[in-house]
């Protein structure tokens, strides 16, 4: 399977690039459609690995396991509840996760599914979006719950 990474250079340049072991094979254009290898290869000792990608914001579903709501012992929603999170809240591989200034509240760690949609959906007719290009990658998370348990 193909790893793709995005990764800051030493020189301080982001690039993404297939990860192969301790190194990155850099590639240049359009990430979703068309990229091409650019023959710069990057030591493990040259690069930063990066988040996967800079959303401008994360949309979640709240209680997409049901486990957690009974455990909570809250009623099931009778819609779809949606949470927004800025794209700052991205970080990569091995960054400190930093703890709220004021928030002594319990941290929770998770692991979810994140998808990546690469092309606008607004306004796009309905037989075209079956085209639109989007990758699928793990991402970790870790909460703050308001002392839930």
């Amino acid at each position: 399977m193909t790893r793709w990474a995005r990764f800051r250079s030493n020189g301080g340049q982001t690039g993404y690039g297939i990860f192969e072991d301790t190194r990155i094979l850099e590639y240049e254009g359009d990430f979703f459609a068309g990229a091409r290898p650019t023959g710069r290869i990057f030591a493990h000792d040259e690069f930063t690995l990066q988040s996967p990608c800079t959303p401008s914001k994360i949309v979640a579903l709240w209680n997409n396991f049901n486990a957690l709501a009974i455990k909570l012992r809250k009623a099931a929603p009778t819609h779809p509840q949606f949470l927004i999170k800025p794209g700052t809240s991205v970080i990569g591989p091995n960054e400190p996760i930093r703890r709220p200034t004021g928030y002594a509240g319990k941290i929770a760690y998770e692991g979810e599914l994140g998808i990546v949609i690469g092309r606008l959906l607004q306004e796009r007719a309905a037989e075209r979006r079956r085209a639109l290009h989007f990758r699928v990658y793990l991402r970790e998370r870790c909460d703050g719950r308001g002392g839930a348990q």
